[in-house]
């Protein structure tokens, strides 16, 4: 087994990436075309690591994103998310997480913290606007030890800024009170610690006296109780104490504003499918009945292109640029067949004239893959391809001038297993006043769901019945058959 970034090293050695990143690192708008499968975002990836300059892709979809922020991961560069808030303009049902990791974001620049070598967003997250960083203040709450903090005041607060009380915290973004112990969990980027450490993202206990917060400990996901000592936490929320929403209410700053005025403005912007892309902005831009926080496409295109280092597109084919726009060398993969053996024994047969480069997600993946090489190829065969631990979401094939073809292969596509990603959504019934059969119109067809019978099924979806009448006794069953008999009789 090979661990390490063979897929990403072959990219960035290529004439055609030297090329192109020595246009990026002269700067401004430049064209690249001939992509497939996952290789938008490797090729973007080896251009920021040519370079040295930090990265910026921009995705049609929301689930892009994740995708994109999981493969680079997977060679090694950081990567963090803009997600978008999957709101439009007067819509409160907004997701404290997706808020607090745009949040995450102001207090960074804010700061002046280090920045990953990669920023993710979706089209539509960088059309909504950001918190300004005056509002910090407003948005954040400071807790720390032996301080007063009235429990009715941080339970208001904790409810104001879409926090939700259960009997007991399962997830981030809830809240429990038990007595004087009050237990939170934030969400991912929600709160920042003192002393600061891997516990940013875990929920916490506080244990009050009167009125007086006693103690700050984080709480042990396996048991429950009480972990290591805080001195400090900083809660963000969606709103204060006054009930105000920071939601798009038209006193946003773009983040790429934001991003300009800091280290990240040297970064080199890469556009993935832009046709794609515009069509994707332009119907979120016409579903918006009130356009307050949120930025036009030709706006945030304009921004893209002025406010960075360089600005690259990267399309499928070529688009009126001719001469002007590097073709990149890719190519589908093979169709491999539906038979696990009969992959296995295909990819075996490839290794003859290409270089193969098969990349399971996990350790157990790997494992399972080596079994199934080791018996459908020849050795000679199995010697020659390379396994590498590895996310890629769609494979492809590359094939410099001149050289031979390499095909990096994921292997859920090998054996046509592809996932689909879908955002877990916990149906609640007391806390939000709906009523068990009111939360059913939250799930959609396909969506992953928990029987407390069956356990886990697929959402079919919601129909009519007729109501049945209520169950009749041993009487009334003797009578309607001697009302029937009589009615027969005559």
């Amino acid at each position: 087994m090979r661990t390490g970034t063979a897929h990403l090293d072959l990219l960035a050695s290529s004439p055609a990436l030297a090329e192109l990143s020595d246009r990026l690192q002269s700067g401004g708008h430049r064209f690249a075309h001939g992509v497939i499968g996952s290789s938008t975002r490797l090729v973007a990836a080896a251009a920021a690591q040519n370079t040295g300059r930090p990265l910026l892709l921009v995705v049609a979809h929301i689930d892009e994103a994740d995708d994109a922020a999981d493969e680079l991961a997977s060679v090694g560069i950081e990567a963090s998310v803009l997600p978008a808030l999957e709101v439009l303009p007067g819509e409160s049902a907004v997701s404290l997480d997706l808020f607090a990791r745009r949040l995450a974001l102001v207090r960074q620049i804010h700061e002046n913290r280090q920045f990953p070598r990669a920023i993710i967003a979706p089209i539509q997250s960088l059309m909504q606007g950001v918190p300004r960083p005056e509002r910090l203040a407003e948005l954040t709450l400071t807790i720390s030890a032996g301080s007063e903090c009235p429990p009715d005041r941080l339970l208001k607060w904790l409810s104001s800024a879409g926090y939700q009380r259960l009997d007991s915290i399962e997830e981030p973004g809830d809240f429990a009170v038990r007595g004087g112990i009050v237990d939170i969990f934030p969400p991912p980027g929600g709160a920042s610690t003192k002393p600061a450490g891997a516990g940013e993202s875990l929920p916490f206990r506080l244990d009050f006296f009167g009125d007086e917060i006693e103690s700050i400990t984080e709480i042990d996901l396996d048991t429950m109780g009480s972990d290591r000592r805080l001195d400090r936490v900083d809660l963000v929320g969606t709103g204060g104490l006054d009930g105000q929403q920071a939601i798009l209410t038209g006193d946003e700053v773009n983040a790429l504003d934001l991003l300009s005025e800091s280290e990240f403005r040297s970064a080199i912007v890469v556009l993935s499918d832009t046709m794609e892309v515009t069509e994707q902005a332009r119907g979120y831009y016409e579903r918006v009945i009130n356009a307050k926080g949120i930025d036009g496409p030709p706006e945030v295109l304009r921004r893209l292109r002025s406010h960075f280092h360089a600005f690259c597109e990267i399309n499928p084919f070529e688009s009126g640029h001719a001469g002007d726009s590097v073709e990149l060398p890719v190519s589908p993969l093979p169709e491999f067949p539906r038979d696990a053996s009969d992959a296995a024994a295909e990819l075996g047969k490839l290794t003859a004239q290409h270089r193969v480069i098969v990349c399971p997600q996990s350790e157990a993946e790997n494992t399972r893959c080596s079994e199934l090489i080791r018996e459908f190829c020849p050795p000679e065969q199995s010697l020659r391809i390379e396994q590498q631990v590895a996310y890629i979401h769609r494979g492809f094939a590359w094939t410099p001038p001149g050289g031979s073809p390499t095909l990096v292969i994921p292997y859920h596509e090998l054996l046509h297993r592809f996932h689909t990603r879908r955002r877990t959504v916990r149906l609640r019934s007391s806390e939000s006043g709906q009523s068990a059969s009111e939360t059913f119109l939250q799930l959609e067809p396909g969506d992953i769901v928990v029987h407390t019978e069956h356990g886990i099924a697929r959402f079919a979806g919601l129909r009519h019945m007729s109501p049945r009448g209520p169950k009749q006794t041993a009487e009334q069953v003797a009578e309607d058959r001697i009302r029937k008999a009589q009615s027969s009789a005559s």
